[in-house]
């Protein structure tokens, strides 16, 4: 099945009908989900193979080769990253929630 078959026009009508608010809050849910997991355990093993390119490469001769590597690291940990920034964001607005509760007493 070639990828873009995938992208079917009730697929891409299913897209297009999350808003974005729906999106963040699903992605937040994605860390409690049993998925977590192994989307982690999927982009560590993913980077260890990328890493093993980077090592492998010169960097005087394959500078640029180098380079596209590391961008794919990079592009493979975003949806990880992204879904951690939002756990983390939810800790902290929690945190000062508490501690103005705790400070006024409410």
């Amino acid at each position: 099945m070639a990828l873009t078959s995938y992208f079917t026009p009730e697929i891409n009508r299913s897209i297009a009908e999350v808003t974005d608010d729906q999106m963040w809050d699903t992605l937040r849910r994605l860390e409690e989900s049993e998925y977590w997991f192994a989307i982690l355990k999927y982009n560590n093993k993913r980077l260890l193979v990328a890493q093993s390119l980077v090592n492998s490469l010169d960097p005087v001769k394959e500078p640029t080769s180098i380079g596209r590597t590391q961008g794919v690291m990079t592009g493979i940990v975003d949806l990880q990253n992204a879904v951690i920034q939002l756990v983390e964001a939810e800790k902290v607005a929690a945190d000062e929630a508490e501690r103005i509760r705790t400070q006024f007493g409410s």
